[in-house]
């Protein structure tokens, strides 16, 4: 079927999810930090290496609700039944079988059933009319007979059925309505419940529902801040049934602003990267990246602080982002710029920034001399020890070998080191200072650059 991968064709490569952290200033205005925390987020989806996780994602893996396997596949139904009845309408029937019969494949899963928000039933409905129309008589009985079962009361004029069609079809309803039906009473605890029944929303609780046909139906009740709760309704008797239901607290959002606040307020990238884990966990993320937005006034600047030397102290910020492996709560990587004055030259720095987060050839030639200088002074240093395996490709041997093309951080601008580079293995946690740096505190692999057109 069209949208999934036949043996001769590869699976689309699964890119590994991110969610960003946005950043919070008490000193800058919200137009300004709005423009600012795009500009991140545009980058890394310019990348093309990470899933930006946000939108109505976001909220189902706040909700615990995500399932990317179940959101493909409701999706696709949507484009099947979608393209199968502009088919009919076009009087392509037999390209309409095609799509209403894998909507109907998809349908036999239950999980796809229960989370399907309208009323599925019309897919029988749809297939019973194309049926008939190719003179599939008994495939379109049976297709018409399963959408009366699901929705009794449900109006079917007899000029949508094919006119060939016609007498059979109410011979269908005749014996439909003679049938016996079932009647249920739901009630839930919170009341005003939305109920789906069948996938089509019947009401809120306390509700009444009456003209059941004999079998099974999929129930689904859900409220906001509640857990989803699904259950299998068995119609066999013409008797009321009861169902009443407890709904369990949904505490995914009050977690996530929790994680958020916990991870804007720790003290240094290595509480950072224990937060973020937490985030990870309830998001199902590969990687949270988080940032400060640090302001200074320091009139004139500090002599000893190289990263601020000949910066002017009106509206100077330091930008650092902090990417944590969420799985397992380790920072892999951060990087920093300074930005100064009106933010107008803030997006090719944070594209700069972001692009060291890259794992392509020319991040380690921008980080690469740096580690060799410090191999040098200690032969035990390498890409390994330093915990940049993930960051950098490893140099390889010198061959012989065409020019290389330039590369686009070369391109896009020209880099001044400010301060110098501070790397902390992300295993040992040593801390590597250029000459009058500080370093950066934490386990991580840090960089912080300056750079102007």
């Amino acid at each position: 079927p069209e949208g999934v991968p036949t043996p001769t064709q590869e699976a689309p490569k699964r890119l590994p999810t991110l969610f960003f952290v946005e950043l919070v200033s008490d000193t800058l205005g919200s137009f300004e930090l709005g423009n600012l925390n795009q500009m991140i987020a545009a980058s890394f989806e310019e990348l093309g290496e990470y899933h930006l996780v946000g939108g109505e994602e976001l909220k189902l893996r706040i909700l615990q609700k995500y399932d990317a396997d179940l959101e493909r596949k409701l999706k696709e139904l949507d484009e099947r039944i979608n393209a199968g009845r502009e088919k009919m309408i076009n009087g392509d029937m037999a390209g309409a079988l095609v799509d209403l019969e894998r909507a109907k494949e998809l349908l036999e899963e239950e999980k796809v059933r229960q989370n399907a928000n309208f009323d599925y039933s019309q897919v029988d409905l749809f297939l019973g009319s194309t049926l008939a129309s190719l003179g599939k008589t008994e495939e379109a009985v049976e297709a018409y007979r399963r959408f009366m079962e699901k929705t009794p009361q449900s109006e079917i004029l007899p000029e949508t059925v094919p006119i060939e069609f016609i007498e059979r079809f109410e011979e269908l309803r005749a014996e439909h309505e003679q049938a016996p039906k079932g009647v249920v009473s739901i009630v839930s605890e919170p009341p005003f419940a939305n109920v789906y029944l069948d996938g089509s929303l019947r009401g809120v609780t306390p509700l009444t529902i009456d003209n059941l046909t004999f079998g099974d139906h999929d129930i689904r009740i859900e409220i906001e801040d509640y857990k989803t709760l699904y259950a299998k309704l068995t119609i066999d008797s013409t008797e009321l049934k009861s169902l009443s239901v407890t709904l369990q607290p949904n505490d995914g959002p009050q977690r996530f602003e929790q994680y958020i606040e916990e991870i804007r307020t720790a003290a240094d990238p290595g509480a950072k990267a224990q937060k973020s884990h937490l985030l990870g966990d309830l998001l199902k993320v590969d990687y949270v990246v988080a940032g400060n937005l640090i302001q200074s006034t320091t009139s004139p600047p500090r002599p000893e602080d190289p990263l601020l030397a000949g910066v002017s102290p009106t509206n100077r910020y330091t930008l650092f982002l902090y990417m944590t492996d969420a799985v397992r709560g380790v920072l892999v990587r951060s990087a920093g710029v300074v930005i100064r004055g009106d933010f107008s030259d803030a997006e090719k720095k944070i594209r700069g920034l972001v692009g060291l987060f890259s794992q392509k050839p020319e991040v380690n030639e921008i980080l690469q001399p740096f580690v060799a200088r410090k191999a040098k002074e200690d032969a035990t240093v390498s890409l390994e020890t330093l915990g940049l395996v993930d960051a950098l490709v490893a140099p390889q041997e010198e061959v012989p070998k065409a020019p290389k093309r330039k590369s686009i951080f070369q391109k896009w601008w020209f880099w001044t080191i400010v301060g110098g580079v501070a790397v902390a293995g992300a295993t040992t946690g040593v801390i590597l200072a250029t000459q009058g740096n500080e370093g950066v505190g934490g386990s991580s692999a840090a960089v912080v650059f300056d750079f102007e057109l």
